[in-house]
């Protein structure tokens, strides 16, 4: 007992004379006494000027320091603004705890702190020279010293830091290298005690601003956080909400707030059990959308920053959308998806994916490669059956009328997409699209959007034109039909197309437009550098089979076309029906056509207008014209005779008619011409001006007696003469002079002689107004 009471008298003795000594230290000691000596020092190891107002020691209860209006002014080239200042400095230190080697720091308060940070013109940083006057500092640092502390964390560990308590703060950076201004005012940042192993809050809010573009932020984060001695961090329950505008972005204003339950950072693996941010965006004047409202979440995210490999159990993103361009003015867009992600390997793959667009449903398989460089990208996109007429009127797309109220009322697809960033290609494998009654089916690609390199093979199995079309309105009879542009100009993506190369097959099973019902269609079309060719354009129609080659060159200054067309066995009639709405010829036979023409204009094809053409048909008429028949009634007229009305079809037949013709800058010219009738031979010389519309024409029909046909007995004693027809005048409607009476005056007899004048010119007249009709149906 007696040696506790003496080291208890030993302790008090020493405490007392700890007391006094701090007593005399506080009595006697003026640290702003030391002022010019700490001013002085910072002038040598720096170059800088440091003012410090007032400087206060306190040692109850804990050992601190507190300064006021402290400055350290900037480096010399730079703004006349110091590099930093500050309104209030205090830190301290518990006294007891030092005595065992522990370090309990008090808060650090910093209030009105002002950080201006600058860059010259020539790159140059207004702290270049205290980051210089360190580094030579620390390379006289023994390096012994160096190794022993390898992990800095020790030298911590027993570290109890009190906290930071920023206020009022503000932070410049203003680069006049790049001319951009970056400021960060009413900056406030704390946090609580700091404590290796244990979480401690941390909230940090500031107003920002950026210049050249004009941005404006403020922003606000709290979290807790956790530091372990081997310098592994957590972080839980972040809080992030930032609220931006300026000229700088798109949209007038937007607010976005992230929310982090948990965030963990082990052995270099990052886990997140979930993560959401919410977005609230507002438009601008030239921004499509009204708002932008909806919320983006992350479950089950793993990374590991060592293999650089990243998970995403879940990515789930849900909008509300609105604005004038917008269907009703609201719309909801959802996305679904898994992610795993590896940037060492540089792969990516989203293998669960679902795509929500109003009406529209998506799915399918997204993986790529290479994604950091030349990425290479596979998808498989299924797009489930919608009513595409119906998704299209929500997307405010005004469609035209069309005939089948039912149609675009049906559409699916689904396809496989390869794409390589490289050489800018594109591949669509497997295609399968349904549409109404529908389906198209095949491959496509296209490299080299610049200069586009495209392939395709596609089947179509069926279609319906028709039901797309315009519905057939009924005219009243008298009603002229509206007359289009006689010399639209025929616009051509001419510059795309001297840089396209294409090479590509359809097929088309069958179709209808209109009165055409073509079946087994192909069509291949192959060309690069402004010259392209349909070869063959093939189908079957007018139960035959149509070939044609055609061709286009646009690597001059005017477009170039050529049709080339070889075809047997053709219904003449049937093909004027279904394109000229007339059926005033008819026969079957032979077509061949070898044309060009060039030109942007109707009028420049038709004076560009080259080439030959060569048509066969065989037992044919023309109909709404009796050549015989007219005869005959001449006949009877001149012999005082009226012939009964008969129920004989208003037509001339043929057997035979052959027409070869010649093109040259719009000019036909006629090799031959010639058709055989029963009671008739008939052959054609003259030109047609295509130009000008005009024709000028000479037909000679010869008249053959026959026992059988529309001449039969009523032509024996006419036969062998010769009848003129001279057509001449505008194209449309030609003036038409029929040479009758150079014929009745060989035949008629004497006693009739004076009625042969009148009888001839009414037959005339009926003949000629008989060929007008033919020819205006043959709409020229």
């Amino acid at each position: 007992m007696k040696a506790f009471g003496l080291i208890l008298k030993i302790l008090l003795g020493l405490i007392t004379i700890v007391v006094i000594a701090i007593g005399v230290v506080i009595a006697t000691v003026d640290p702003n006494d030391y002022r010019d000596e700490i001013t002085g020092l910072v002038k040598k190891e720096t170059g800088r000027d440091l003012t410090v107002e007032t400087m206060s020691l306190s040692f109850f209860p804990h050992l601190s320091i507190d300064l006021e209006s402290a400055s350290l002014s900037n480096a010399p080239g730079f703004s006349d603004s110091p590099f930093v200042s500050i309104d209030k400095v205090q830190v301290g230190a518990a006294i007891l705890p030092l005595l065992s080697q522990k370090l309990e720091v008090d808060t650090l308060t910093l209030h009105g702190l002002s950080l201006n940070l600058e860059r010259n013109k020539d790159g140059q940083s207004n702290w270049d020279d205290l980051v210089k006057a360190k580094d030579e500092n620390d390379h006289h640092e023994d390096k012994k010293d160096d190794e022993e502390h390898s992990n800095p964390m020790d030298k911590l560990a027993a570290l109890n830091f009190g906290g930071i308590d920023i206020q009022n703060g503000k932070v410049v950076w203003d680069d006049q290298q790049s001319q951009q201004k970056v400021t960060l005012e009413n900056l406030d940042f704390t946090s609580g005690a700091i404590t290796f192993g244990e979480f401690f809050s941390i909230a940090l809010s500031a107003d920002s601003s950026v210049s050249q573009p004009q941005i404006n932020s403020n922003f606000a984060i709290n979290l807790e956080a956790k530091l372990e001695k081997d310098g592994q961090y957590a972080i839980r329950n972040l809080h992030v909400s930032n609220t931006t505008s300026g000229q700088g972005i798109p949209v007038k204003q937007a607010t976005t707030k992230i929310d982090l339950p948990s965030f963990a950072l082990e052995n270099n693996t990052l886990s997140l059990p979930s993560l959401a941010v919410d977005y609230d965006i507002i438009g601008g004047k030239d921004f499509p959308l009204d708002t932008i409202k909806g919320q983006l979440t992350l479950s089950e995210f793993t990374g590991n920053l060592d293999t650089q490999a990243f998970k995403a159990n879940q990515i789930v993103l849900n909008s509300d959308v609105t604005g004038e361009t917008i269907p009703n003015g609201k719309a909801t867009i959802g996305l679904n998806t898994s992610a795993d992600i590896d940037l060492k390997a540089q792969t990516a793959k989203l293998p669960k994916l679902t795509v929500k667009v109003l009406d529209l449903t998506a799915n399918g398989d997204v993986h790529a490669s290479q994604i950091t460089g030349d990425a290479l990208v596979n998808a498989n996109i299924n797009i489930a059956q919608t009513n595409l007429r119906a998704l299209l009127n929500q997307l405010k797309i005004t469609l035209p009328e069309m005939a089948d109220k039912s149609s675009l009322t049906k559409f699916a697809a689904s396809f496989g997409v390869v794409f390589a960033s490289k050489n800018q290609a594109l591949k669509v494998n497997d295609l399968k699209l349904a549409l109404d009654d529908s389906s198209l089916t095949g491959n496509a690609a296209v490299s080299q959007f610049s200069t586009p390199n495209i392939r395709y093979d596609l089947t179509l199995n069926q279609i319906d034109v028709n039901r797309y079309l315009p519905p057939k309105k009924e005219q009243p009879a008298n009603t002229p039909e509206p007359q289009a542009d006689a010399d639209a100009k025929i616009e051509l993506p001419v510059e795309l197309l001297r840089k396209l190369t294409i090479d590509g097959t359809i097929k088309v099973g069958k179709a209808s437009f209109d009165k055409l019902k073509p079946q087994n269609i192909v069509m291949t079309t192959k060309g690069s550098k402004g010259k392209l060719q349909v070869n063959p354009l093939k189908a079957d129609i007018f139960k035959t089979q149509v070939l044609v080659n055609a061709g286009l060159d646009v690597t001059g200054k005017m477009p170039k076309y050529s049709v080339k067309t070889n075809t047997n066995n053709l219904p003449i009639g049937e093909v004027l029906l279904a394109f000229a709405d007339s059926d005033k010829l008819s026969g079957t036979g032979t077509m061949k056509a070898d044309i060009t023409t060039a030109g942007e204009r109707v009028s420049e094809f038709k004076k560009n207008l080259n080439g030959t053409a060569y048509v066969d048909l065989k037992d044919g008429a023309i109909k709404g014209f009796n050549l015989a028949q007219s005869i005959r009634e001449a006949k009877a007229k001149l012999s005082g005779k009226t012939l009964p009305k008969t129920d004989e079809i208003p037509q001339t037949d043929f057997s035979s008619l052959v027409a070869d013709v010649t093109i040259k800058n719009g000019v036909v010219n006629t090799n031959r011409l010639s058709a055989q009738a029963p009671f008739m031979r008939v052959n054609g010389s003259g030109t047609v001006d295509l130009p000008k519309e005009t024709l000028d024409y000479l037909v000679k029909t010869k008249i053959v007696a026959s026992d059988k046909g529309q001449g039969s007995e009523d032509f024996k004693d006419l036969d062998g003469l010769t009848i003129p027809v001279k057509l001449k005048g505008a194209l449309t409607s030609p003036g038409i002079s029929l040479d009758l009476e150079s014929l009745m005056s060989q035949k008629a007899q004497a006693e009739i002689e004076k009625k042969k004048d009148e009888v001839v010119k009414d037959v005339q007249k009926n003949v000629e107004d008989k060929l007008k009709d033919v020819f205006k149906g043959f709409k020229f």
